[in-house]
Protein backbone atom coordinates (compact mmCIF):
# COMPACT_ATOMS: atom_id res chain seq x y z
CA UNK A 1 0.00 0.00 0.00
CA UNK A 2 1.34 3.65 -0.86
CA UNK A 3 2.44 5.01 2.47
CA UNK A 4 0.79 8.20 1.24
CA UNK A 5 -2.50 7.00 1.39
CA UNK A 6 -4.66 8.19 4.46
CA UNK A 7 -5.06 5.74 6.62
CA UNK A 8 -8.53 5.76 8.92
CA UNK A 9 -8.87 7.20 12.04
CA UNK A 10 -6.95 5.47 15.41
CA UNK A 11 -5.18 3.47 12.86
CA UNK A 12 -1.01 3.59 12.34
CA UNK A 13 1.01 1.42 10.32
CA UNK A 14 4.06 0.04 12.05
CA UNK A 15 7.62 0.07 10.64
CA UNK A 16 7.45 -3.98 9.71
CA UNK A 17 3.93 -3.47 7.65
CA UNK A 18 1.23 -4.58 10.35
CA UNK A 19 -1.64 -2.49 11.29
CA UNK A 20 -2.55 -1.62 14.96
CA UNK A 21 -5.13 0.60 16.26
CA UNK A 22 -4.61 3.11 18.92
CA UNK A 23 -6.87 4.58 21.00
CA UNK A 24 -6.72 7.17 23.95
CA UNK A 25 -8.87 6.86 27.07
CA UNK A 26 -10.18 9.18 27.74
CA UNK A 27 -9.02 11.65 30.57
CA UNK A 28 -12.24 10.99 33.30
CA UNK A 29 -12.13 7.09 32.91
CA UNK A 30 -7.94 6.56 33.26
CA UNK A 31 -8.19 6.09 35.94
CA UNK A 32 -11.00 3.59 35.74
CA UNK A 33 -9.27 2.02 33.01
CA UNK A 34 -5.65 1.46 35.06
CA UNK A 35 -4.16 2.49 31.40
CA UNK A 36 -4.13 5.50 29.08
CA UNK A 37 -3.82 4.09 25.83
CA UNK A 38 -5.94 1.09 24.18
CA UNK A 39 -3.99 -1.03 21.86
CA UNK A 40 -4.95 -3.31 18.99
CA UNK A 41 -3.85 -5.07 16.29
CA UNK A 42 -5.40 -4.95 13.09
CA UNK A 43 -3.72 -7.13 11.35
CA UNK A 44 -0.83 -7.37 8.65
CA UNK A 45 -2.56 -6.39 5.64
CA UNK A 46 -4.36 -3.47 4.43
CA UNK A 47 -7.39 -5.98 3.70
CA UNK A 48 -7.31 -7.55 7.31
CA UNK A 49 -6.87 -4.02 8.66
CA UNK A 50 -10.16 -2.86 6.78
CA UNK A 51 -12.01 -6.34 8.13
CA UNK A 52 -11.11 -5.98 11.49
CA UNK A 53 -11.71 -2.01 12.08
CA UNK A 54 -15.12 -2.59 12.48
CA UNK A 55 -14.70 -5.36 15.22
CA UNK A 56 -12.13 -3.78 17.09
CA UNK A 57 -13.72 -0.07 16.86
CA UNK A 58 -17.17 -1.30 18.32
CA UNK A 59 -15.72 -3.18 21.00
CA UNK A 60 -13.75 -0.45 22.02
CA UNK A 61 -16.67 1.71 22.09
CA UNK A 62 -18.57 -0.92 23.89
CA UNK A 63 -15.62 -0.96 26.29
CA UNK A 64 -15.39 2.59 27.09
CA UNK A 65 -19.19 2.82 27.86
CA UNK A 66 -19.26 -0.22 30.27
CA UNK A 67 -16.24 1.66 31.98
CA UNK A 68 -18.54 5.00 32.05
CA UNK A 69 -21.58 2.98 33.36
CA UNK A 70 -23.72 3.94 35.95
CA UNK A 71 -23.69 0.91 37.91
CA UNK A 72 -20.22 -0.70 40.04
CA UNK A 73 -21.06 -3.97 37.86
CA UNK A 74 -20.45 -2.01 34.47
CA UNK A 75 -17.40 -0.87 35.79
CA UNK A 76 -15.93 -3.74 37.14
CA UNK A 77 -16.65 -5.73 34.44
CA UNK A 78 -14.81 -2.94 32.00
CA UNK A 79 -11.95 -3.23 34.46
CA UNK A 80 -11.67 -6.86 33.80
CA UNK A 81 -11.90 -6.60 30.32
CA UNK A 82 -9.24 -4.01 30.16
CA UNK A 83 -7.12 -6.33 32.66
CA UNK A 84 -7.88 -9.67 31.18
CA UNK A 85 -10.19 -9.45 27.84
CA UNK A 86 -13.45 -9.26 26.52
CA UNK A 87 -13.93 -13.41 27.04
CA UNK A 88 -13.36 -13.16 30.98
CA UNK A 89 -15.56 -9.73 31.37
CA UNK A 90 -18.25 -12.33 29.52
CA UNK A 91 -17.24 -15.42 32.10
CA UNK A 92 -17.61 -12.79 35.40
CA UNK A 93 -20.99 -11.17 33.98
CA UNK A 94 -22.45 -15.15 33.35
CA UNK A 95 -21.26 -16.06 36.65
CA UNK A 96 -19.05 -18.52 35.01
CA UNK A 97 -15.85 -18.09 37.73
CA UNK A 98 -13.82 -21.02 37.93
CA UNK A 99 -10.57 -21.38 40.68
CA UNK A 100 -7.67 -19.86 38.83
CA UNK A 101 -10.36 -17.08 37.67
CA UNK A 102 -11.30 -16.26 40.82
CA UNK A 103 -7.45 -15.89 42.17
CA UNK A 104 -6.87 -13.59 39.37
CA UNK A 105 -9.81 -11.39 40.31
CA UNK A 106 -8.69 -11.29 44.07
CA UNK A 107 -4.78 -10.40 42.51
CA UNK A 108 -6.45 -7.37 40.78
CA UNK A 109 -8.38 -6.43 43.45
CA UNK A 110 -5.15 -6.62 45.75
CA UNK A 111 -3.89 -4.47 43.09
CA UNK A 112 -6.25 -1.36 43.32
CA UNK A 113 -6.07 -2.12 47.45
CA UNK A 114 -2.56 -1.07 47.09
CA UNK A 115 -3.15 1.89 45.11
CA UNK A 116 -3.16 5.36 46.83
CA UNK A 117 -6.54 7.01 47.57
CA UNK A 118 -8.87 4.05 47.55
CA UNK A 119 -11.55 5.84 48.39
CA UNK A 120 -11.76 7.51 45.58
CA UNK A 121 -11.24 4.66 43.03
CA UNK A 122 -14.34 2.89 43.36
CA UNK A 123 -14.87 0.42 46.81
CA UNK A 124 -18.12 -1.16 45.30
CA UNK A 125 -15.94 -2.51 42.30
CA UNK A 126 -13.02 -3.35 45.08
CA UNK A 127 -15.82 -5.59 46.50
CA UNK A 128 -16.63 -7.40 43.30
CA UNK A 129 -13.18 -7.96 42.57
CA UNK A 130 -12.41 -9.62 46.33
CA UNK A 131 -15.98 -11.16 46.02
CA UNK A 132 -15.26 -12.78 42.71
CA UNK A 133 -18.71 -12.12 41.49
CA UNK A 134 -21.57 -9.43 40.67
CA UNK A 135 -24.33 -8.82 42.56
CA UNK A 136 -27.60 -10.22 40.96
CA UNK A 137 -29.32 -8.68 38.45
CA UNK A 138 -32.64 -6.89 38.97
CA UNK A 139 -35.17 -7.17 36.50
CA UNK A 140 -36.59 -3.53 35.79
CA UNK A 141 -38.55 -2.33 33.52
CA UNK A 142 -36.06 -1.66 30.94
CA UNK A 143 -34.74 -5.24 30.93
CA UNK A 144 -38.83 -6.31 30.13
CA UNK A 145 -38.60 -3.52 27.26
CA UNK A 146 -35.87 -5.43 26.15
CA UNK A 147 -36.99 -8.60 26.16
CA UNK A 148 -40.26 -7.72 24.70
CA UNK A 149 -38.60 -6.30 21.24
CA UNK A 150 -36.47 -9.09 21.25
CA UNK A 151 -39.57 -11.59 21.16
CA UNK A 152 -41.81 -9.08 18.73
CA UNK A 153 -38.67 -8.44 16.45
CA UNK A 154 -39.21 -5.19 16.77
CA UNK A 155 -36.42 -4.08 14.83
CA UNK A 156 -38.20 -5.76 11.96
CA UNK A 157 -41.81 -3.75 12.83
CA UNK A 158 -41.13 0.38 12.68
CA UNK A 159 -44.51 1.23 13.85
CA UNK A 160 -44.42 -1.12 17.07
CA UNK A 161 -40.29 0.23 17.83
CA UNK A 162 -41.94 3.56 17.57
CA UNK A 163 -44.34 3.18 19.95
CA UNK A 164 -41.87 1.26 22.10
CA UNK A 165 -38.88 3.75 22.19
CA UNK A 166 -41.26 6.74 22.57
CA UNK A 167 -43.22 5.09 25.71
CA UNK A 168 -39.59 4.25 27.05
CA UNK A 169 -38.42 8.13 26.90
CA UNK A 170 -41.79 9.01 28.33
CA UNK A 171 -41.48 6.84 31.25
CA UNK A 172 -37.75 7.94 31.98
CA UNK A 173 -38.77 11.35 31.46
CA UNK A 174 -41.46 11.18 33.96
CA UNK A 175 -41.08 8.40 36.77
CA UNK A 176 -36.79 8.97 36.48
CA UNK A 177 -33.73 6.67 35.06
CA UNK A 178 -33.81 4.84 38.18
CA UNK A 179 -37.33 3.51 38.64
CA UNK A 180 -36.91 2.49 34.35
CA UNK A 181 -33.32 0.95 35.16
CA UNK A 182 -32.33 0.41 38.92
CA UNK A 183 -35.52 -0.55 40.31
CA UNK A 184 -37.23 -4.04 40.06
CA UNK A 185 -40.69 -3.85 37.92
CA UNK A 186 -42.73 -6.03 40.92
CA UNK A 187 -41.79 -2.67 42.86
CA UNK A 188 -43.71 -0.81 40.02
CA UNK A 189 -47.11 0.80 41.89
CA UNK A 190 -50.37 2.48 40.32
CA UNK A 191 -49.25 5.87 41.96
CA UNK A 192 -46.33 5.66 39.15
CA UNK A 193 -48.94 4.46 36.24
CA UNK A 194 -51.13 7.31 36.73
CA UNK A 195 -48.75 9.85 36.96
CA UNK A 196 -46.83 8.35 33.60
CA UNK A 197 -50.62 8.44 32.33
CA UNK A 198 -51.60 12.42 34.01
CA UNK A 199 -48.26 13.68 32.24
CA UNK A 200 -48.93 11.92 28.70
CA UNK A 201 -52.26 13.78 28.83
CA UNK A 202 -51.19 16.97 29.55
CA UNK A 203 -48.86 17.05 26.20
CA UNK A 204 -50.61 14.36 23.89
CA UNK A 205 -53.87 13.34 22.80
CA UNK A 206 -55.83 11.16 24.51
CA UNK A 207 -55.91 8.49 21.64
CA UNK A 208 -51.89 8.72 21.25
CA UNK A 209 -52.00 8.00 25.32
CA UNK A 210 -54.23 5.45 25.29
CA UNK A 211 -51.97 3.79 22.43
CA UNK A 212 -48.54 4.47 24.77
CA UNK A 213 -50.46 2.77 28.14
CA UNK A 214 -51.31 0.15 25.50
CA UNK A 215 -47.25 -0.49 24.67
CA UNK A 216 -46.33 -0.50 27.99
CA UNK A 217 -49.11 -2.69 29.39
CA UNK A 218 -48.22 -5.16 26.67
CA UNK A 219 -44.60 -4.93 27.41
CA UNK A 220 -45.16 -5.73 31.62
CA UNK A 221 -47.92 -8.45 30.74
CA UNK A 222 -45.59 -10.22 29.01
CA UNK A 223 -42.94 -10.25 31.43
CA UNK A 224 -45.10 -11.55 34.11
CA UNK A 225 -46.11 -14.26 31.86
CA UNK A 226 -42.45 -15.50 30.41
CA UNK A 227 -41.24 -15.09 34.52
CA UNK A 228 -43.95 -16.13 36.40
CA UNK A 229 -44.14 -12.66 38.21
CA UNK A 230 -46.31 -12.79 41.45
CA UNK A 231 -47.38 -8.77 40.69
CA UNK A 232 -50.76 -7.08 39.31
CA UNK A 233 -50.07 -4.99 36.56
CA UNK A 234 -50.44 -1.48 37.50
CA UNK A 235 -51.32 -0.51 33.89
CA UNK A 236 -54.18 -2.67 33.60
CA UNK A 237 -57.68 -0.91 32.72
CA UNK A 238 -55.96 2.24 33.42
CA UNK A 239 -58.74 4.81 32.03
CA UNK A 240 -58.22 7.73 28.98
CA UNK A 241 -60.14 10.13 29.45
CA UNK A 242 -61.44 11.21 25.98
CA UNK A 243 -59.66 8.60 24.27
CA UNK A 244 -60.57 7.36 20.50
CA UNK A 245 -63.52 5.37 20.03
CA UNK A 246 -63.36 1.96 19.65
CA UNK A 247 -63.70 -0.22 16.57
CA UNK A 248 -67.47 -1.18 17.84
CA UNK A 249 -68.38 2.18 18.16
CA UNK A 250 -67.61 3.30 14.58
CA UNK A 251 -70.83 3.97 12.52
CA UNK A 252 -71.14 2.50 8.86
CA UNK A 253 -71.90 4.87 5.92
CA UNK A 254 -75.29 5.58 5.63
CA UNK A 255 -76.49 4.12 1.94
CA UNK A 256 -77.16 7.94 0.76
CA UNK A 257 -73.79 8.49 1.77
CA UNK A 258 -72.85 5.82 -0.26
CA UNK A 259 -74.65 7.00 -2.85
CA UNK A 260 -73.55 10.13 -2.65
CA UNK A 261 -69.46 9.58 -2.77
CA UNK A 262 -70.38 7.27 -5.75
CA UNK A 263 -71.82 9.71 -8.03
CA UNK A 264 -68.70 12.05 -7.16
CA UNK A 265 -66.48 9.67 -8.88
CA UNK A 266 -65.69 10.04 -12.58
CA UNK A 267 -62.55 7.68 -13.06
CA UNK A 268 -63.22 4.46 -13.87
CA UNK A 269 -60.18 3.01 -12.11
CA UNK A 270 -61.03 5.33 -9.01
CA UNK A 271 -64.91 3.50 -9.45
CA UNK A 272 -63.71 0.10 -9.28
CA UNK A 273 -61.82 0.72 -6.32
CA UNK A 274 -64.36 2.27 -4.60
CA UNK A 275 -66.96 -0.33 -5.49
CA UNK A 276 -64.36 -3.22 -3.94
CA UNK A 277 -64.36 -1.04 -0.94
CA UNK A 278 -68.08 -1.08 -0.76
CA UNK A 279 -68.08 -4.63 -1.66
CA UNK A 280 -65.79 -6.31 0.67
CA UNK A 281 -65.40 -3.86 3.69
CA UNK A 282 -61.52 -4.35 3.20
CA UNK A 283 -59.22 -1.28 4.25
CA UNK A 284 -57.86 0.84 1.17
CA UNK A 285 -54.14 -0.54 1.85
CA UNK A 286 -55.46 -4.14 1.29
CA UNK A 287 -57.56 -3.36 -1.78
CA UNK A 288 -54.24 -1.45 -3.42
CA UNK A 289 -52.30 -3.76 -2.27
CA UNK A 290 -53.56 -6.80 -4.41
CA UNK A 291 -51.39 -8.58 -7.13
CA UNK A 292 -52.84 -10.51 -9.90
CA UNK A 293 -52.84 -13.68 -8.30
CA UNK A 294 -55.06 -12.55 -5.52
CA UNK A 295 -58.20 -12.21 -8.38
CA UNK A 296 -60.06 -15.45 -8.99
CA UNK A 297 -62.30 -14.09 -12.15
CA UNK A 298 -63.42 -17.73 -12.88
CA UNK A 299 -65.24 -17.49 -9.52
CA UNK A 300 -65.54 -13.90 -9.05
CA UNK A 301 -64.00 -13.54 -6.01
CA UNK A 302 -60.79 -11.88 -3.89
CA UNK A 303 -58.55 -12.82 -1.84
CA UNK A 304 -57.05 -10.26 0.64
CA UNK A 305 -53.93 -11.70 2.04
CA UNK A 306 -50.08 -11.11 2.97
CA UNK A 307 -48.28 -10.73 -0.22
CA UNK A 308 -44.97 -9.79 -1.48
CA UNK A 309 -45.98 -6.22 -1.42
CA UNK A 310 -47.09 -6.24 1.89
CA UNK A 311 -48.35 -7.63 5.43
CA UNK A 312 -51.43 -7.98 6.72
CA UNK A 313 -53.37 -8.06 9.98
CA UNK A 314 -56.44 -9.49 9.10
CA UNK A 315 -57.65 -11.84 6.29
CA UNK A 316 -60.56 -11.31 3.77
CA UNK A 317 -62.17 -13.39 1.00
Amino acid sequence: MPKSKKLPKYVRQRKWGSYQYKRNVPKHLIERAGKSTIYHSLGDTYQHMVTNLPIIHQAVETFFHRLDGETPADRTLALVEATYGRDAADKLERGEVSEDFEMALWDLGHHLEAEEHLDEKDPEVFGHLLGAGLPPKVFTLETAYEQYAKYKDADKNQNLQKYLNRSKTDLIKVLGKVAFSGTPMIKLTRSQALTYRDALLDRVAPASVERYVTTVKAVINHAIDELGLQMNNPFNRLKVKGAAATARDRQSLSETDVMAVRNMIAAEDLKALYEALCATGARLSEVCGMECGDMNLQDRAIHIKPNSIRTLKNCWE
